[in-house]
């Protein structure tokens, strides 16, 4: 079991017969192996090389944060060297049907992502965000979609203010969901968001201890503001023309 955003170590697997070339594929639970192709959400939908002992009686794989961002249940299938030859090259470990072993299951706690939460300026915005196995200690932050995960959260989304409207911090907070016993959704409520713009939301499992900036390294989606922002000050003068810019 792992943490969305967070290096994960697969297998080991004892056996006979590995090799150097042995290569693992993430599968979605859906398919079986040497049916499904590796899951574009985990590791790009690359296949991952092994590492194994000088023997070659232990292998092992591995990912990184960067390529767990999204919560699932997968299938690894594991490929030893084979080469299909019926398949488009005589390469080793390089299309779906070289992946004929079964080696195991791959669960990541935290957000499917590629979620979209439309808002508005000023109106008050709950976002509802799908996962697998969520929990209610589970937290978020909203940061600039140009920023990383491992910032502070963006000012100017109520939620995030509280500590500093409470006189308990000078940084901006995380976002705990509202409380409920589901697993597979989460609700948080922001407030109104007061610019502007898109924002990503990046996930914590409640396995993690959710201080560490580190730990924010799900990502959940995109919240998308519309409207004018209401936290800029036009300055006109009496009896004068004036011309604003919306922003």
């Amino acid at each position: 079991l792992c943490a969305a955003g967070q290096p994960c170590t697969l297998g080991p697997w004892g056996g006979t017969g590995f090799s150097l070339v042995d290569k693992v594929a993430i599968v979605r639970n859906t398919f079986d192996c040497m049916e499904g192709d590796a899951d574009p959400a985990i590791a790009h939908g690359q296949y991952k090389d092994v590492m194994c002992d000088v023997e070659l009686l232990v292998c092992q794989a591995s990912i990184s944060g960067i390529e767990t961002q999204h919560g699932g249940r997968f299938k690894i299938c594991y490929c030893v060297g084979y080469s299909d030859l019926a398949g488009d090259d005589d390469d080793p470990c390089t299309q779906k049907t070289e992946f004929t072993a079964w080696a195991g299951m791959l669960e990541i706690r935290g957000p499917f992502g590629g979620q979209i939460f439309p808002c508005f300026v000023g109106i008050p915005c709950t976002i509802d965000i799908d996962g697998f196995l969520l929990d209610s200690q589970d937290k978020i932050k909203l940061v600039k979609q140009s920023d990383p995960c491992n910032t502070l959260p963006v000012s100017g989304v109520p939620a995030q203010e509280l500590m500093i409207k409470a006189g308990q911090a000078a940084q901006t907070n995380t976002i705990s969901p509202l409380p409920d016993n589901l697993n597979s959704s989460k609700t948080f409520s922001l407030g109104g968001i007061t610019r502007s713009g898109d924002y990503k939301v990046c996930y914590c499992s409640s396995v993690l201890s959710c201080i560490n900036p580190y730990d924010y390294g799900g990502i959940a989606g995109t919240v998308q503001v519309s409207g004018a922002n209401v936290d800029i000050v036009y300055v006109c003068r009496r009896g004068s023309p004036c011309t604003i810019l919306l922003e």
